[in-house]
């Protein structure tokens, strides 16, 4: 038939989607965690330390050694997973509910792995980064339980949701860009193949459509990430500078170019990181 062979249509039986998504997150991890690292300190340095890519990552070998740009891996593993899962349930799930609508049933997971999941670990995780130069007889963040287990002592519970509003909104905004875009794409590379009379399941369209959605979602949203960011790696001490950190109050400290901070990085990690998660999901329903 002609219907493009995408997330939704994929699977029938209850926990393929969540089972594929999370196998499909922990390869995206291994294959794109130096430039979550890289783009994390490029997003927490200030005005007067700005660094390229490449310059970012070599301070990264040099304090840390090859292995810091994996550092806090286990934080990025647990959180991957789990958002991956949840986001291809739940849009299986809401697409049976409002069918033909990507923008809106991608829209729908991304808040929903945002509240559930992303927001908790992401904070973990940006404390790990934060503290990465810090002498390690300092560090309050050495492993995952240790970071939660901090936060929940000093802030309460809800010390993990810190930032969690700007997290909603890029998560939102992504994912329904990306699952709108991805079909798009899907549908028109597979029309391109079959006219040049190739195979219109070919392996290598779900990749190259994931990239492209990536890519196109971190545009939406690097500065909802710069400042998630920013208010995510404050410690209990400055909790009540989190609420000042906004789009505005940053581009007046530091300038607009502030809200691209770790653009390159980004667009690289997501851009290859949606490439495998896409190409994973769709090579993982097609097997199991």
């Amino acid at each position: 038939t002609d219907a493009v062979r995408t997330p939704r249509l994929m699977g029938t039986e209850r926990f393929r989607p969540f089972v594929a998504g999370g196998l499909a997150g922990a390869v995206e991890v291994v294959t794109t965690m130096p430039f979550e690292v890289t783009k994390n300190r490029m997003q927490l340095a200030g005005a007067n330390k700005s660094h390229s890519m490449v310059s970012s990552m070599a301070h990264t070998i040099s304090v840390a050694g090859p292995a810091g740009l994996y550092y806090g891996l286990q934080a990025q593993m647990v959180q991957v997973c789990g958002k991956s899962a949840i986001r291809f349930a739940v849009y299986d799930l809401i697409q049976k509910i409002v069918p033909g609508q990507p923008l809106i049933c991608g829209s729908v997971a991304g808040v929903t792995e945002a509240l559930v999941w992303v927001a908790p670990t992401e904070r973990l995780k940006v404390l790990r980064l934060a503290e990465m130069t810090t002498h390690e007889g300092q560090r309050r963040h050495c492993t995952l339980l240790a970071s939660a287990s901090y936060v929940i002592r000093t802030e309460g519970f809800a010390g993990l949701w810190r930032g969690v509003w700007p997290t909603v909104l890029r998560q939102g905004i992504a994912n329904g860009a990306r699952f709108a875009i991805y079909e798009r794409v899907v549908a028109e590379l597979r029309i391109q193949s079959r006219r040049r009379g190739g195979d219109d399941t070919s392996t290598f369209v779900a990749p190259l459509a994931g990239a492209i959605t990536g890519v196109a979602s971190v545009l939406l949203t690097n500065p909802l990430d710069v400042v998630k960011t920013r208010v995510q790696s404050m410690f209990s001490a400055n909790a009540s500078g989190a609420q000042n950190i906004t789009m505005r109050t940053l581009v007046a400290r530091e300038g607009a170019s502030v809200l691209a901070h770790g653009l390159a990085p980004r667009a690289i990690k997501i851009g290859l990181g949606q490439a495998v998660i896409f190409g994973m999901y769709d090579f993982l329903v097609r097997k199991m």
